[in-house]
């Protein structure tokens, strides 16, 4: 599941670079302009988003383009009976594993009886199903999922591996030195070089996947007096799981007995048997930091009543991506979640921001710094459910759409162009109001006038910039032939409604840098400190 592909970069020089499938979050043809100039045939390129950058790939003809796009989709949803043919997170680890055990850790995490009490059969063996077809596109929410429900998920997967997580292979040599190391028969620092040494010899995935998995069973037993998951229960539990028998015969008292000693060795002595560097230390230490720091805003009755605060959902890229769950309140900030969502997300060697994101990535917001993310997710719950279900919060490199927008901003450029406005009434399906108008922004005011003469008298209509909340994109419903738009919003507008029976206003542009010159202009105005931290 490992595709090669030639970039194609200035100069005529070729860099080759092997894209991992298993960790692409999906592939699409670009709604840019961009396009390869040398192909043989005039088409679209295709956009493939891994985790941490985009790739955009053009084949000489149209057809084989198309081609490339049916085979790289199908290899990156169909999840197969091995470690080795899962969807992959960017640290190698499955990403049913990762989206399950976060789930966990976030809502269920003191749940008394997590991982031994069983849910729905029906219900768990549809949510597998959904994970084996598409990983990355499955969301796991709180009061939709039940934490038993996911827990019993997790397990149902690690049994239903072709090969269990510590290989069949390695069974015994697992097994001959539990019997040992359980009467005493081998010394504690040969007993560790042993594991070791076993633990090295596993695949990357199941590596990885193992390492995810003690550190969360160590989690476990940290909340053991309220789950009741004692290091003990956690090894009864997973044992078995993840030391398969080659035959139902083998299994006995003392069979589990020998399982359990190596689950819980590898517990006690993960840090050993890991070698956990000074730079995943840090990266714990930070993420638990970060917790540290929400709970004392949450918590700290002088700032905030605990009522205010919430859990919000938050996507590493996209919709179909990671997500984590942050407790939020009216002071938190958007810089304080991104520091936190870094490690979590193990994205901490770039840039990123945190994105509003509605209508499926039609409409997008880049959060600033010291905006409030409980502000943004709270206005979501007056609005209708056609906008309500398609917002989310993603967390993307900065590069993307911020860098874009502060490098096309120049305070030096006057902003004033004919530009097609669309908004309110709707008559059946039509939309009134949809003619060019000339805009001018100046002191802090968008103001339109019906041409480029009547600029200077009375306006038709204008806005103070800090009354807006602005997205760039437009509302699918009107998109018809427009490529480029600047939505707004009035604060205290509600999209969908008998006043605005579409998302706000929408200025359609023409050609993308118009768009990003306009939309870095307004946000410069409401951030003159900077749109970039």
């Amino acid at each position: 599941m490992s595709l090669e592909i030639s970039l194609h970069k200035r100069l005529n020089k070729q860099e080759f670079c092997k894209v991992d499938l298993r960790k692409a979050l999906n592939i699409k043809y670009s709604e840019s302009t961009l396009a390869c100039t040398t192909c043989l045939e005039v088409g679209k390129c295709l956009a493939l988003d891994v985790y941490g950058k985009s790739l955009y790939i053009q084949a000489d003809l149209a057809r084989d383009t198309e081609r490339l796009l049916n085979v790289c989709s199908k290899a990156m949803k169909t999840g197969g009976d091995t470690l080795e043919d899962q969807n992959l997170s960017p640290s190698n680890v499955p990403v049913i594993v990762e989206k399950c055990v976060c789930f966990i850790e976030d809502y269920g995490i003191q749940e008394e009886g997590i991982y031994r009490l069983s849910g729905v059969k029906s219900k768990v063996q549809a949510l597998l199903d959904r994970f084996m077809a598409d990983a990355h596109s499955v969301v796991l929410q709180q009061g939709v999922n039940q934490v038993h429900e996911v827990a019993a998920c997790l397990k149902l997967f690690l049994r239903s591996l072709k090969d269990p997580l510590l290989m069949s292979t390695k069974h015994q040599l697992w097994i001959d030195n539990a019997d040992d190391i359980m009467y005493g028969r081998m010394d504690p620092q040969v007993k560790l070089e042993w594991y070791q040494f076993l633990i090295r010899e596993l695949p990357p995935v199941n590596y990885s996947t193992l390492k995810r998995l003690i550190h969360h069973f160590n989690r476990l037993a940290r909340y053991s007096a309220q789950n009741k998951m004692t290091e003990k229960n956690i090894a009864i539990a997973f044992g078995p799981t993840l030391m398969q028998t080659e035959s139902e015969s083998e299994v006995n008292s003392l069979h589990v007995q020998l399982q359990m000693v190596v689950i819980g060795d590898i517990m006690k002595h993960h840090q050993k048997l890991f070698k956990l560097g000074e730079d995943e230390k840090l990266m714990q230490e930070k993420v638990d930091e970060g917790k540290k720091i929400l709970d004392g805003i949450i918590t700290t009755k002088e700032n905030v009543d605990v009522n205010d605060s919430l859990k919000i959902s938050v996507f590493f890229l996209s919709r179909s991506g990671n997500c984590y769950n942050p407790e939020v309140n009216i002071h938190t900030t958007v810089k304080q979640v991104i520091d936190q969502l870094k490690y979590r997300f193990n994205a901490t060697h770039e840039e990123y921001s945190l994105h509003e994101v509605l209508c499926d990535g039609a409409l997008e917001r880049p959060l600033h710094d010291t905006d409030h993310p409980h502000a943004v997710v709270k206005a979501w719950w007056d609005w209708p459910d056609c906008y309500r279900k398609q917002a989310c919060l993603c967390l993307k490199p900065t590069p993307d759409l911020m860098l874009k927008l502060s490098n096309m901003y120049d305070p030096s450029r006057a902003l004033f162009s004919e530009i097609r406005l669309i908004e309110k009434k709707q008559t059946g399906l039509l939309i009134s109001k949809s003619n060019k108008y000339a805009f001018q922004f100046q002191q802090s005011r968008l103001s339109y006038f019906k041409d480029a003469k009547s600029a200077g008298g009375s306006p038709i209509g204008s806005w103070n910039i800090e009354d807006l909340v602005i997205y760039y994109g437009m509302d699918p419903i009107i998109r018809k032939g427009d490529k480029y738009g600047v939505t707004f919003l009035k604060v205290g507008e509600t999209p969908g409604s008998k006043e605005t029976p579409i998302f706000g206003h929408t200025l359609c542009f023409s050609s993308e840098n118009d768009s990003l010159s306009w939309m870095a202009g307004l946000l410069a105005a409401q951030h003159p400190e900077g749109l970039l931290p």
